[in-house]
């Protein structure tokens, strides 16, 4: 089971982005909620970030490669305080809060994504500079499974295993699914075979995780919501919260 706080964040982000869904018809929310517990993972355990100091010099760097899952990264920065909730609801779709990401470091995006496979890419010229300048700062790229199938990809991934830069962490989102139906293909089990050599996580995970009648189901891959799932789906974050909230008030009574 998930600490309450963490849990507590998650359906927050979830109702959040649900939000966001009857606000500006945003689309790709089921990527978003397959990568959602990655980037929180990251940004709030395992990456050198200062929240307040977005452009630290010694920060570690995310490139969220699956630039259509922007609004896992958007909703996490959010609960970071790099990005306003408030800016988030009245400019998403405009500016630089697009249903893609564009590269703005002041408010933790670190790269323009959204044409698959470039992510690894990215991450091998930014390592390649902070060698040549003496920073020790890592680059975690979260891609997603389909992915896997870019010739672009592949090149990265061979020219990785020749360098063996030590700053690259990769982390795949293997929900299974991608735009045009189930993965079916062979890519990600050679990824596996470098995994030995190179640091890279495999996460499996479900489409539209956290709203049950969008999990697994690849039609909430581009789709908006009607207002009968947006209902649903309302309902169904609001009982998680409302069981998180409860499990974080017992928790904090046991710690009194």
């Amino acid at each position: 089971m998930q600490p309450a706080d963490k849990r507590g964040r998650l359906c927050r982000m979830r109702r959040r982005l649900i939000e966001l869904a009857q606000l500006h018809g945003a689309i790709h929310i089921a990527s978003a909620l397959s990568c959602l517990e990655i980037v929180d993972d990251l940004l709030q355990r395992r990456m050198r970030y200062r929240p307040a100091e977005p452009l630290w010099a010694d920060r570690d760097r995310l490139i969220l490669s699956k630039g259509h899952g922007a609004l896992a990264l958007y909703l996490e920065l959010c609960e970071l305080g790099v990005i306003r909730w408030s800016d988030l609801k009245r400019n998403y779709h405009r500016g630089k809060l697009r249903g893609c990401l564009t590269l703005d470091p002041n408010h933790g995006i670190e790269a323009s994504t959204g044409s698959l496979g470039q992510g690894l890419s990215l991450a091998l010229g930014i390592a390649m500079a902070f060698k040549r300048q003496g920073r020790r700062s890592r680059i975690f790229v979260v891609m997603g499974d389909g992915e896997c199938q870019e010739g672009m990809f592949w090149e990265a991934l061979h020219f990785w295993d020749k360098m063996r830069f030590r700053n690259i962490r990769l982390v795949i989102d293997n929900n299974g699914l991608q735009g045009m139906g189930e993965l079916v293909n062979t890519s990600l089990d050679r990824v596996r075979q470098y995994a030995h050599a190179l640091p890279i996580r495999i996460v499996r995970t479900r489409k539209g995780q956290g709203i049950p009648f969008m999990e697994g189901n690849n039609y909430y891959h581009y789709c908006k919501l009607s207002e009968q799932e947006l209902c649903a789906a309302f309902d169904a974050v609001r009982k998680e919260e409302e069981k998180a909230k409860s499990e974080e008030r017992r928790a904090k009574s046991k710690g009194q």
